[in-house]
């Protein structure tokens, strides 16, 4: 594609997009061109390369007078503040100018750990017959619990059994989970093996074998929902719902008859 030569006038065919001149000795000559300029603040007459001007930087001399220019100006842009609410504790708080970044949705850095949300890794997508059979097995020697963790709360799933095949066909199917293994108490007991996985991983696992599960049906529904509200700065803040929550597993994984102290 043809171009002018922005320094003698005449057409060539440039090699790249970025090319402006037709030889070397007219990119030197643009070089050494220069406009002259008049400081908007000490009036001195100063001279610039064109480019420099159409970079807007031909209003003033030099540092010195850019800097007095601005003495006493105000950038509203920046400076002008905006009242917010706290999506954690509700409490208004001030962003721009010298107080806090306007991206900031929160009053303070404790507010702001409470709207961190870690994402974890999801179980692999079960066949159903391996879904039907994983229920079956948390069913009866599983465990689906909410547990209390530093401010907030965490869902958990474990499985325990002394047959290390079925906690290494968990670890497979599923992709998921940790094993921890617990010493004998005796010689006549055998080595026991927990496998246990938390939060987006477990729900990504309940949401899976949920229409199989019978007899621990409530409490992965109930799971399901923690790790959902979860999700919202603002209830993940609430400790109320979720002490609830964790008393209303305990009842629900209680032995025994329904009811009884």
């Amino acid at each position: 594609m043809n171009r002018t030569c922005e320094v003698c006038g005449s057409e060539f065919k440039r090699r790249n997009a970025r090319q402006r001149f037709c030889s070397t000795a007219c990119r030197d000559a643009s070089m050494q061109k220069r406009e002259s300029l008049t400081c908007e603040h000490c009036g001195k007459q100063f001279s610039l390369p064109p480019w420099e001007v159409a970079r807007g930087r031909g209003k003033y001399c030099g540092q010195v007078c850019f800097h007095a220019a601005q003495e006493g100006t105000v950038r509203l842009s920046i400076r002008k503040r905006e009242t917010r609410t706290c999506v954690v504790c509700g409490k208004p708080f001030e962003v721009g100018g010298r107080a806090k970044h306007r991206s900031q949705e929160t009053c303070s850095a404790a507010c702001g750990n409470l709207t961190r949300y870690r994402r974890g890794a999801s179980a692999l997508a079960l066949q159903p017959t391996d879904a039907a059979y994983l229920a079956g097995i948390i069913d009866g020697e599983g465990s689906i619990m909410v547990l209390s963790k530093r401010d907030t709360c965490i869902i958990k799933i474990s499985v325990a059994n002394t047959f290390v095949g079925l906690i290494e066909w968990l670890t497979e199917v599923t992709g998921i989970g940790s094993v921890v293994m617990t010493a004998r108490a005796s010689e006549k007991h055998k080595t026991g093996y927990h496998w246990q996985c938390y939060s987006e991983a477990a729900e990504s696992l309940l949401k899976q074998i949920l229409p199989y599960l019978r007899i621990k049906r409530a409490q992965a529904e109930l799971a399901l929902s923690v790790q959902e509200r979860l999700r919202d700065a603002r209830q993940k803040a609430e400790r109320a719902w979720q002490q609830e929550a964790i008393a209303t597993m305990q009842a629900l994984n209680r032995r025994g008859p329904k009811g009884e102290e």
